[in-house]
């Protein structure tokens, strides 16, 4: 082998020793059962659910790998989703009654006037109910009056009046 092919094998070698981590992905540092930092070109199954970062060349974190969730956590999550949901629902639901009051009416006074409106009605059909009440509150009681003046008389009291 001459030394011009010595050097540019060396530089061929060093080459590929400089891409080596690149191709493999980087390092990967993780935290090990003891608290320590290891690190390396793969993470041990063990590791992986607690979580491992990736490096570049330089040592730069490329990427970060989250510890797996607990089953409390996951279901804490799910429910959190599910409050997410429930309220965005709230939320379209108000909207759309927003909406239709808008389309409704032309502006606040339209919908006092229609409130105020609706108010009188129910009044009135209330007024109508105790005067009804009233009535026939008379009528019980002048049925009673006759019945009393039946039963003293003596006579018989008719089921049909």
């Amino acid at each position: 082998m001459t030394s011009e092919t010595y050097k540019s094998s060396l530089v061929s070698l060093a080459f590929m020793c400089a891409l080596a981590p690149v191709q493999a992905g980087g390092i990967k540092c993780w935290t090990d059962q003891h608290g320590d930092t290891a690190c390396g070109d793969t993470v041990p199954p063990q590791a992986v659910q607690r979580g491992y970062r990736e490096l570049n060349e330089r040592g730069i974190e490329v990427n970060r790998y989250e510890r797996a969730l607990t089953p409390e956590e996951i279901e804490r999550e799910k429910a959190r989703k599910q409050l997410i949901a429930e309220q965005q629902q709230l939320i379209e639901e108000q909207k759309r009654r927003d909406s239709l009051l808008l389309n409704l009416y032309r502006n606040e006074d339209d919908l006092v006037m229609a409130r105020d409106g609706k108010i009188r009605d129910l009044d009135q059909q209330i007024q109508l109910k105790h005067d009804e009440i009233r009535r026939l509150k008379t009528r019980l009681s002048d049925l009673q009056a006759a019945a009393a003046a039946t039963e003293r008389s003596g006579k018989q009291l008719s089921t049909q009046q």
